[in-house]
């Protein structure tokens, strides 16, 4: 199993990390604290799907009020 805390980071910066942890092919990866944007839940869901369609993807996302002052482009 993989739990590693990558943030807070945009999703556009954290995808390295992400393929780096996705490459040792665990069980289970739970990345946390990673940000993404409203509204785009289901688009990030549906490319993990398609980049490592050997895990099921779940993503649980709160409201962070940083979160909307965001401006790093992710």
């Amino acid at each position: 199993m993989i739990s590693w805390n990558l943030g807070p980071l945009g999703i556009h910066a954290a995808q390295p990390y992400i393929a780096q942890a996705m490459r040792k092919k665990a069980e289970i990866v739970m990345l946390q604290k990673i940000r993404i944007p409203r509204g785009s839940k289901f688009r990030v869901q549906r490319d993990f799907r398609q980049k490592y369609p050997e895990y099921e993807c779940y993503i649980a996302a709160g409201s962070d009020i940083d979160f909307v002052a965001d401006t790093d482009g992710d």
